[in-house]
């Protein structure tokens, strides 16, 4: 019995010791936040204006087009930074104070994240 405990103890010691520390680029890619591709939708509210709040399609060149302010560059810009474009284009001779808010209502087919995900024809499941 006593030598079993010796043979046990450097496990349990050896098992201790291990570090198991995240790697700062597989942590970052975590907690960034999602970067708009083609194919991405997008619902952008204009609080008060109803006209302008819709959901919107990014095309295959990377752009969103909206009322009033035409074509907005949205590849690779956050759905914050989306927002704050919108608010500065409005805010420079349409609206005096605009309130806007924006959220990703699904992943483009183009998108890194989707490319890794099954087509949605494919069955997830077989009966």
């Amino acid at each position: 019995m006593r030598f079993l405990h010796l043979l046990i103890l450097p496990l349990v010691l050896a098992a201790c010791a291990f570090d198991p520390t995240v790697r700062d680029a597989f942590h970052a890619e975590l907690v960034s936040p999602y970067r708009l591709d083609s194919g991405d939708r997008l619902r952008i509210i204009v609080f008060g204006q109803d006209d302008l709040t819709n959901t919107y399609t990014v095309d295959q060149a990377g752009n969103l087009s909206m009322p009033l302010i035409g074509i907005v560059a949205a590849r690779g810009k956050s759905t914050p930074e989306i927002e704050a474009e919108v608010s500065d284009r409005l805010l420079s001779g349409f609206l005096r104070n605009p309130d806007i808010s924006s959220r990703s209502t699904s992943i483009g087919r183009s998108s890194p994240w989707a490319r890794s995900m099954p087509a949605a024809s494919t069955p997830l499941f077989r009966a």
